[in-house]
């Protein structure tokens, strides 16, 4: 028998986008996102349908989708799956305070 191969769909970041807001609740719609992002239903409906270029989409909206969704804001951005520790790329949490390099 031969041995099976498989493909891996690539997603945009429009695909990415809506498949977190139906994430949250399959019933959620547009306008209801919209309202919990804090931005008009017109700006989830271009993000997701692409109408705004990734470009052109605001970082910030991103940063609120990620948090109101719980997914993963790099790989919204960019399709980055987390590494074992569960942070990816530049969208990592850093700590507020660090402690100098020096400190023991």
């Amino acid at each position: 028998m031969p041995a099976l191969t498989g493909r891996i769909p690539t997603f945009t970041i429009g695909d990415r986008l809506r498949k977190a807001r139906l994430s949250v609740d399959d019933d959620l719609d547009v306008r209801q996102f919209a309202e919990m992002l804090g931005v008009d239903r017109n700006t989830v409906t271009n993000y997701e349908l692409e109408k705004t270029r990734p470009s052109k989409m605001k970082p910030l909206v991103l940063r609120q989708w990620a948090l109101v969704t719980g997914v993963d804001f790099d790989w919204l951005l960019n399709g980055e799956a987390p590494d074992e520790s569960g942070a990816s790329g530049q969208g990592r949490l850093r700590e507020s305070n660090p402690r100098p390099f020096h400190y023991e």
